[in-house]
């Protein structure tokens, strides 16, 4: 598997042809768009947390290498390497 675009990415808008806005997932560049999310309930929130995955997935790798734990790491270190290796199409 390659690695995905490189964040950050950045969310747009287009028309449906009834008139709905359709939101989309571009590179930081707008060169590539990534992804078109279709109109459905909760679609929005959908693609803002698409537009925001690269920084989450940094932000959370970044979280897990900074932990120092004296014994046992807390259960959400399993949860976040979990999340990680499933992003990395790992899992």
């Amino acid at each position: 598997m390659s690695a995905h675009t490189p964040g950050p990415w950045r969310l747009g808008y287009t028309a449906l042809p009834d008139g709905r806005p359709c939101p989309f997932i571009t590179s930081d560049d707008g060169l590539r768009t990534l992804a078109s999310v279709i109109p459905h309930e909760g679609y929005e929130a959908n693609a803002i947390l698409f537009a925001a995955a690269p920084e989450l997935l940094a932000a959370l790798r970044a979280a897990v290498l900074a932990g120092e734990w004296v014994d046992q790491p807390p259960a959400w270190v399993e949860q976040a390497r979990a999340a990680i290796a499933k992003a990395e199409g790992k899992s």
